[in-house]
Parts: structure tokens; C-alpha cells; sequence
């Protein structure tokens, strides 16, 4: 008898996974629950640009940190993944007459003057890049870059990494829903999911109940309640991380990237120049509360040359769930249901790996991968030191000044706001309990909610991955 599959969730790693399966033989039937409109339920999915390599992402916690190491070796297995996996949709594209998915490559990887973080973590990058065999070629900012996009003043260090790649996000979302609407074996369900049970029975809010083989839970937001209801409680929880961007048109129809190194709870400052437009990510702090909009554009406006046409700017956000060791959620939560949640920054990033991974595991098929972040784990990791966790902030608010004005007088302010940041770290830490592990997206996060506080300690005992 055929095998029948639910999948919560309609993001990325959802669709990907019904494509894999949908591709199986012998395949099974699959039905992907989720909400009709992803751009009106804020889905991170199409709020941001996609650059899915996993390089420009590492920081120097990949010499500490098993799991960063882990987290990049995944990575790379997915940018292998990623060539045969957009050549696959394309050729189920195209009778169609669907936009073709176009994989495109180059990013200038560029650290910002007095900014230490960013410093240190392109010089990771950078020893990463050339022990794995990546190529990579260092700029000399003091001529200008043959893309005239960013305020190369602000810029001391800076390399170009021809093999980092990257997407639309939008087109490949649309992409996978129009191929999969297309399979007879695959049904959309666009209602949200209210519960699921240890005997794999799902329940939708408008009351409907059905009995899969399997259920896979790929959806970050509702995640808690899910898990809560099937009677897990060792899994870390999802907190939802909003961030914003926005599209601006730009005359040069060709493709690349600007970024900065990533740093504590920040995605950097990014540019994705797609052909006609071009993609504007300011991710700073970490905030479940509310999108700083004009901090963003602050942002933006700084980093990028001034003479841009920033006539028709279009501003575009989402959320993100970031799992509370910030690591993804992947694999078996009781008998029959299973995990691909919490992916945080590289939900898109990781599609084609996370999606091959669990595909072989609910099929049955040779397991070729090595899977550290179960959901029910631990280790001997420490949490950061009080002094580290206000260097970080501290670091990200530095980095939030938008003029040579604005960073001047951060800087002549700097022991009155790292001491409140040290005040009000400290005061989050204490909410915890002490075997919950922390990190600085969790203090953050704290800061903005301390209910979130509450949270967490109902999810103990919990250490990072």
C-alpha cells in the first residue's frame, strides 16, 4: 500500500522535503499542510533573499564549538546538493511555463573599519575558505570594486569568494509549489494544523482530522504547541526573530552579492543583486517584539553608495524561529512524527540536505548522513561568560551607528551603555534557571521579552546542541 505523509509547514524546508518525496520511487502520497498566503503570515521563506552557501556565515566559534563545526559541515553538503536540486526543478518547470529558478554565484565578503567582531570572523572565514579548498581572492578596497554598490569608505578588509552562491527566494518557493501542484501524488491542505497525536493523527482549525504513516513537523511557528501537545517536552523551543529588508531597482543586470561577516545575533548587512533590483538586509538585534524599521533603512542608507536610485524602495519582512540553542531541529520526536524546524538563518540554505536526510528516513532509503542536532540533546558547552555576552552587544550596537556622527557619539557614550547592557544582561541571566543553556541571541532576545524568560525554563532541562 502506498505510503501516505503529512508535512506541517509550507515554508521552504516543507516544500523541499514534499519535492524529494514526491521524486521517490515508489513515491508516496504526500499532503502539506500550511497557510495559503505566505507573505500575509510572515513567512521567512519569501521575506528575505537566499545566499545558500554556508561560508560567509562562519565565525570564529567554529575552533570552540562542535556544533558550529557541524553546522558547517552540513553546509557544504548542501551547497553540493544545491546545483542538481535547481537543475531538477527547472526541467519540471519548464513545460509548466513557470520562471525558471536561477542559481547564481559571487559575493564580496567585506568587513567595516573599527568593527572588531567583523574583523576577526572574516579572518575565520578566510582560514576556513582556504583548509576546505574554496576559492577566494582578497580585494584591495582602495580601488574601486567593479560593482559600485557599497560606501567603500566605510570598509577596511574585504575578499571575493566566486563559489558563494545564492537565489530569489520568492521564485523558489513559487517554483516548488507550482511543480508540486502539478503531481498527482501531492494534495495542499492551506489551513493551519491545531494538533497532532502520538498516534500520527493530524487535526486542522477548520476540523478536519486525518491518519498518516508519518507527520512531519516543518513548521517553526506552532512547533511549541505541537510538541507540547504529542507530550515532548526534552526539544528546545522556537522563538520567533523578526527581521526586515527591502528591494530598490538598480541599472546593472548583473548578479552578485555584498555582505558583512555575520556576528552574535546578526545576519551582518547584506546586499543580493538580482538582475533589475536589488535585495537590502539590515538584520542587527535579535527582537521578538517588533521590526525596527528605521534602524534598517538607517542601515542601509549607510552602507550603500548614495547616488543608488532609491526611487520605488519596497520594504519586506518576516519572522524567523530560532531554536533556543539556535541550532536546527531535524529528526524523530515520538515513533512516526519527526522534526525540520528551527532552522533560523539557513532554513533555505540547508533545503536540499535537510530534505534528503529525513526523505531516506521516513523511505527507508541508505542513510549517507551524519545528523548531530536531534531534537532531544545535550552537551558539556558552556554558556558565555557575563563579560563575553556584553562584548557581543555591546559590539551590535556599535555597529548599529549610521553616521560618523551617530558612531561618535556611541563611542563617547560607550561606558554608560555597556553598563546598562551589562545591567540588564545580568538580569536576564538571573531569570534563567541554571541548567538552562544560554547564548547571546537568547539574552537578547530575553532583553526584548522577559517572558520569554518563563519560557524557557518550562523547557528544562536544555543545553546547546
Amino acid at each position: 500500500m502506498t505510503q501516505r505523509i503529512a508535512i506541517v509547514g509550507n515554508g521552504v524546508a516543507g516544500l523541499s522535503l514534499a519535492y524529494r518525496l514526491a521524486n521517490s520511487a515508489p513515491a508516496p502520497n504526500v499532503v502539506i499542510y500550511g497557510p495559503g498566503d505566505l507573505q500575509g503570515a510572515y513567512a521567512g521563506s519569501t521575506a528575505a533573499p537566499a545566499m545558500v552557501n554556508v561560508l560567509g556565515e562562519v565565525t570564529t566559534r567554529v575552533r570552540t564549538s562542535w556544533a558550529a563545526r557541524h553546522m558547517l559541515e552540513i553546509g557544504e553538503q548542501a551547497m553540493r546538493l544545491w546545483p542538481e536540486f535547481v537543475e531538477r526543478l527547472n526541467r519540471d518547470l519548464a513545460p509548466l511555463g513557470v520562471p525558471q529558478v536561477n542559481l547564481y554565484g559571487g559575493t564580496y565578503i567585506l568587513s567595516r573599519r573599527d568593527v572588531e567582531d567583523e574583523r576577526r570572523n572574516l579572518h575565520a572565514i578566510c582560514e576556513t575558505l582556504a583548509e576546505r579548498g574554496h576559492a577566494f581572492e582578497e580585494v584591495n578596497l582602495k580601488k574601486p570594486l567593479r560593482h559600485r554598490v557599497v560606501r567603500q569608505d566605510r570598509f577596511e578588509q574585504g575578499i571575493f569568494v566566486p563559489g558563494e552562491m545564492f537565489l530569489n527566494a520568492g521564485k523558489l518557493v513559487n517554483g516548488l509549489h507550482a511543480a508540486l501542484s502539478a503531481r498527482s501524488n501531492v494534495t495542499f491542505r492551506l489551513v493551519f494544523v491545531e494538533k497532532v497525536d502520538e498516534r500520527r493523527v493530524v487535526r486542522d482549525r477548520e476540523g478536519g482530522e486525518e491518519s498518516y504513516d508519518a507527520v512531519v513537523l516543518a513548521n517553526s511557528f506552532g512547533f511549541n504547541d505541537l510538541t507540547e501537545g504529542l507530550g515532548v517536552t526534552d526539544v528546545p523551543l522556537m522563538i520567533p526573530v523578526y527581521g526586515i529588508g527591502s528591494t530598490m531597482p538598480v541599472t546593472s543586470d548583473e548578479p552578485f552579492t555584498v555582505r558583512t561577516p555575520t556576528f552574535g545575533a546578526s545576519c551582518g548587512d547584506y546586499a543580493v543583486h538580482y538582475p533589475g533590483h536589488l535585495y537590502v538586509g539590515a538584520s542587527a538585534i535579535a527582537n521578538t517584539h517588533r521590526v525596527e524599521v528605521t534602524t534598517h533603512l538607517q542601515r542601509s542608507l549607510d552602507f550603500y553608495d548614495p547616488d543608488l536610485n532609491l526611487n520605488e524602495l519596497q520594504l519586506t519582512g518576516g519572522i524567523r524561529a530560532m531554536s533556543q540553542d539556535t541550532y536546527p531541529v531535524l529528526g524523530s520526536l515520538v515513533p512516526g512524527v519527526w522534526a525540520a524546524a528551527g532552522f533560523y538563518k539557513s532554513g533555505i540554505t540547508l533545503a536540499p540536505y535537510v530534505s534528503d536526510l529525513l526523505a531516506r528516513e521516513l523511505l527507508g532509503e541508505e542513510r549517507i548522513y551524519g545528523n548531530r542536532f536531534q531534537p532531544s540533546r545535550r552537551t558539556e558547552e558552556e554558556p558565555p561568560s557575563l563579560d563575553d555576552l556584553v562584548e557581543t552587544i555591546w559590539g551590535e550596537i556599535a555597529a548599529s551607528g549610521t553616521s560618523s556622527g551617530s558612531r561618535a557619539s556611541l563611542n563617547n557614550y560607550r561606558w554608560l551603555i555597556k553598563l546598562l547592557v551589562r545591567l540588564r544582561t545580568r538580569k536576564a541571566i538571573r531569570s534563567l534557571d541554571d541548567d538552562v543553556y544560554y547564548n547571546s541571541d537568547i539574552i537578547q532576545a530575553c532583553i526584548y521579552d522577559s517572558s520569554l524568560s518563563e519560557k524557557l525554563n518550562r523547557h528544562r532541562p536544555r543545553q546547546a546542541a
